[in-house]
């Protein structure tokens, strides 16, 4: 018989205090006393309420995090004691501060969250029976891998989206054209491309853009492209021996000839004007001596 009236005694309490939870988040602004005195009186029924509430992705779950916040900081030592043995609370509340936010409502509970174990950090760290409390900001950047103050930082950072300017735009021909087409007179002047990054850049900029890199003046690119000077000796005058050096002073050894015996002779050098010598008659001249040889 006891049992039951106990039961009963106990599911009437928890439903009082559920309608008074229910009226204090109704009104944050203010609590109201017979609210805080339930919770001075039955801390473990009011927390065992907030836990159940504290669910991800549930629409009431940031107005149950705001009230669990106001009740730390008007409550008493027992109602933190309490707090701090319940340890299905505590992984809820890591819970949310480290899971993925989609949305702006998750957002917003995420980012209250994690503020609200950075505040417990700091204020039950000198306190030895709350500092399960405390160490719970250590626990979430240690999921995470992030500093939880940069991570608010972060958060609270807004990007603006500015309006477009006229300079920003850089009109892209959609006709197409051949590769070895010259490029047309408006797209020379629409934009020039970086020779380091390839950016195309607008008409007045003298540097590009993304890499900084200079505007490459015409000289300069023009020069890498200028001939060299030499001339250029095809194959087939090399081995007919109509190589001709253009200076007198020449030491280059020309290509030589083999005759019928089997001699190499030299072919015609044209060095100057006294300095012509006939490939023929150094050939007749090396014959005897070849002769001599065999």
């Amino acid at each position: 018989m006891d049992f039951f009236r106990r039961a009963f005694a106990d599911a009437r309490l928890r439903y009082h205090v559920s309608k008074v939870v229910l009226a204090a988040i109704a009104t944050p602004a203010k609590l109201s006393a017979e609210f805080l005195s339930l919770v001075e009186e039955h801390p473990l029924v009011v927390l065992s309420l907030l836990r159940d509430h504290l669910q991800t992705g549930s629409p009431h779950t940031y107005a149950y995090l705001q009230l669990l916040e106001k009740i730390v900081d008007a409550c008493s030592f027992s109602f933190h004691a309490a707090m701090a043995a319940d340890l299905a609370l505590q992984e809820k509340l890591v819970q949310l501060a480290v899971t993925r936010a989609e949305g702006a409502e998750r957002r917003k509970v995420r980012h209250l969250a994690r503020l609200t174990l950075l505040e417990y950090s700091r204020m039950f760290v000198d306190v030895p029976e709350l500092r399960s409390l405390a160490r719970l900001a250590g626990l979430v950047e240690k999921l995470t891998g992030k500093s939880l103050m940069r991570a608010l930082a972060v958060e609270n950072k807004k990007v603006a989206f500015i309006d477009l300017r006229p300079e920003d735009i850089i009109l892209i021909s959609p006709v197409e054209e051949p590769l070895n087409a010259p490029p047309s007179p408006q797209r020379k002047q629409a934009a020039w491309p970086c020779h380091a990054c390839t950016y195309m850049n607008g008409l007045q900029a003298t540097a590009c853009v993304v890499c900084k890199t200079p505007k490459a003046t015409r000289a300069a690119s023009s020069s890498a492209h200028e001939p060299t000077g030499e001339k250029t000796v095809s194959a087939a005058e090399i081995l007919n021996g109509t190589l001709c050096h253009e200076k007198s002073g020449s030491t280059a050894t020309p290509p030589r000839l083999s005759t019928e015996d089997g001699v190499r002779a030299p072919t015609p050098i044209r060095g100057g004007e006294n300095n012509e010598v006939n490939g023929k008659v150094l050939a007749e001249r090396s014959a005897p001596a070849a002769g001599n040889h065999a």
